[in-house]
């Protein structure tokens, strides 16, 4: 009876592993796409500032009345980088 209970201790921890292995596996694969798809986010909200701003420039709208664009540059900020930038082993 006492073996029986190791042999099913053992078996349920190998499933743990198991689960925990392909667990990691998946969250690589996560951070992988997610650092592929940070710098193209970045790129797309700095055409839109660009865009949004010379818009403003035609239509000759009193920037005073509208809130300022917040300043978007083309590189990712280090912030949102951060998250993905850890590593999984």
């Amino acid at each position: 009876r006492d073996r029986h209970n190791k042999i099913d201790t053992i078996a349920q921890f190998y499933e743990m592993v198991v689960i925990l292995e392909r667990t990691v596996k998946m969250l690589n694969m996560l951070k992988k796409d997610m650092n592929e798809m940070i710098p193209s986010l970045d790129l797309a909200l700095y055409e839109i500032s660009n865009s949004l701003m010379d818009i403003r420039a035609m239509l000759r709208i009193n920037n005073d009345d509208i809130p300022e664009l917040p300043k978007i540059g083309k590189t990712s900020s280090n912030h949102s980088r951060m998250l993905f930038e850890v590593n999984i082993y």
